[in-house]
């Protein structure tokens, strides 16, 4: 679950730049291919676990240290292979997992199967199609800002976790601060909503918020670094009337380093 709604995190702020002039900018949602984008993802989470069946709040605090490598190859007919590589010896399952798939130049990626896995053909599938669910559900932006420009972005999501769905709705507020140099750098502010959700007769509601900055690099058309604080709130209630308090608080940097990459990748 944690590999997925990082990589969900990654898909939200993917915003590819295309510079116009110094002033403004033209967004769009976009991998190029012969590229290799390595994404290094550190944090902290504090959990606290409430409820008036323990005595004394669960506390836990996680950090963070992962790493995704992002391959696009050459192009055929205007679509490209690309692969996801997971490092994270936090998550054994899935740690040295490659997701293999292909993508069309402004459209979504899709995933195809995943290499070196030990999963059976059922789990595969389910985890596949969690991915790719979760990916066609962002929507493809494309707009064009100058300075102090803002826009927001409401989208309703439906994460899959085993045999449940998690229904979620996500908004987020951009604005373009400044360009500089080689980079634009952007402030946003994001909520969290959902409906009640009624799973395995736990009746859950779930809110939260955040705020961030990204800086992009325009010739790399990628963002280079992004920065997040966010604060999450679970309450879920039995049927016997009893409940629990679940509040995360996350604190994750990401920096990406970008680089050509004129070698397809290999496809076993």
């Amino acid at each position: 679950m944690k590999i997925l709604n990082n990589l969900l995190f990654l898909f939200i702020l993917s915003f590819s730049f295309c510079m116009g002039q110094k002033d403004s900018l033209s967004l769009k949602l976009v991998y190029f291919p012969n590229k290799t984008y390595t994404q290094t993802v550190i944090g902290t989470q504090l959990i606290e676990i409430q409820s008036p069946i323990i005595l004394e709040p669960i506390i836990k605090q996680m950090n963070l240290n992962s790493q995704y490598i992002i391959t696009t190859g050459a192009p055929v007919n205007n679509i490209f292979p690309i692969t996801y590589k997971i490092l994270d010896e936090s998550n054994p399952k899935f740690n040295n997992l490659t997701f293999i798939g292909t993508c069309k130049l402004g459209e979504h990626p899709k995933i195809n199967f995943i290499s070196n896995n030990n999963f059976n053909t059922n789990e595969e599938k389910r985890i596949i199609d969690a991915f790719d669910k979760i990916i066609k559900q962002i929507p493809i932006i494309n707009k064009k800002l100058k300075i102090n420009d803002s826009f927001t972005v409401d989208f309703p999501m439906v994460i899959p976790h085993e045999d449940i769905n998690l229904e979620v709705n996500i908004l987020m507020h951009y604005t373009l601060k400044e360009i500089k140099g080689n980079n634009a750098y952007l402030d946003y502010v994001m909520q969290f909503t959902s409906n009640n959700m009624n799973i395995k007769e736990i009746n859950l509601t779930m809110e939260g918020e955040g705020k961030g900055k990204v800086i992009y690099d325009i010739d790399e058309h990628f963002f280079t670094q992004m920065q997040t604080d966010n604060s999450l709130e679970i309450i879920g209630e039995n049927t016997d009337d009893s409940f629990f308090n679940i509040k995360i608080k996350s604190n994750i940097s990401q920096n990406i380093s970008i680089k050509n990459n004129f070698i397809t990748p290999k496809i076993e």
